[in-house]
């Protein structure tokens, strides 16, 4: 019989599902780690998510066999705590209407192709120098580079992955010092912000393809990736991964998750992902 290590931060309501009374410290942030047979993850019930969802109880499951060996982050809401889009948009007076349409393709109602050239044709009049220099009115959330350079002292790469512009993503990427990432690639034609290619667009399928590349490159598979995302585009990379993190998920993850991140720290990941 396998084992599995669960991660909470409140044991409590741990023990109401799960036959376990002994945890483990971790300080910070402030965790509860401890492992129980495999059989037992078996008997959680659906309600178990939705419960830890809306009483924002942060939890999580891993075989203990599995070796994580990549990371791979979604960006808006997940790393940085805005939706880079939407403050580009405030920079050229058209939050309201981006808000509007963000809130609708990550809460599954429109999917992103159905809304990319309504975005491109909204902020159409942005320059490549507000593109570069957006990245510094966003603020990274907590724990992301402490959890960043631990993952890297234990040889797990780490991905930064968004269906946001491109030169934005790099620009983070840079500042956080990922391994590499991946956005949707746009271009200037006369001045006027448009996609770049008839493959620019990076929706919920090219993460997807995007992840099982980078997989293919470092020579493994999906069963030594985690993903950490918030959002509808960002399932169909969870599905493919061991271990799907929901960080401040919409309730549209619940059914794909296997951990839940609502402290709102990235850090929860290392007693996860390390034991």
């Amino acid at each position: 019989m396998g084992q599995i290590r669960v991660v909470t931060d409140n044991a409590s309501v741990m023990r109401s599902f799960l036959e376990q009374g002994s945890w483990q410290e971790w300080q910070t942030p402030a965790l509860l780690v401890a492992t129980l047979p495999s059989d037992q993850l078996r008997r959680l019930p659906f309600d178990f998510w939705l419960h830890c969802h809306a009483h924002h109880i942060s939890c999580g499951f891993i075989d203990t066999t599995q070796r994580i060996k990549a990371v791979f982050f979604d960006m808006d809401r997940t790393v940085v705590q805005e939706e880079s889009i939407v403050e580009l948009a405030k920079i050229l007076d058209k939050e309201h209407e981006i808000a509007k349409l963000t809130e609708q393709s990550m809460a599954g109602i429109l999917s992103y192709r159905e809304i990319y050239e309504r975005r491109i044709a909204m902020l159409s009049e942005a320059t490549a120098h507000q593109l570069k220099t957006l990245s510094h009115r966003l603020r990274f959330n907590k724990g992301i580079r402490e959890t960043l350079v631990a993952l890297k002292k234990n040889n797990i790469k780490a991905f930064l992955i968004s269906s946001g512009f491109y030169p934005i993503v790099k620009e983070v990427s840079n500042a956080l010092q990922f391994d590499d990432c991946q956005g949707s690639r746009v271009k200037f034609v006369d001045g006027q912000l448009t996609v770049d290619g008839k493959n620019g667009i990076v929706d919920g399928e090219g993460k997807r393809v995007w992840v099982e590349h980078k997989c293919q490159e470092l020579g493994i598979t999906p069963n030594e990736v985690a993903i950490v995302g918030d959002g509808a585009n960002d399932v169909p990379m969870m599905q493919t991964a061991a271990v799907a993190v929901g960080f401040e998920p919409r309730k549209v993850l619940l059914q794909y998750v296997n951990a839940l991140n609502v402290c709102a720290d990235h850090r929860f990941l290392l007693p996860l992902l390390n034991g």
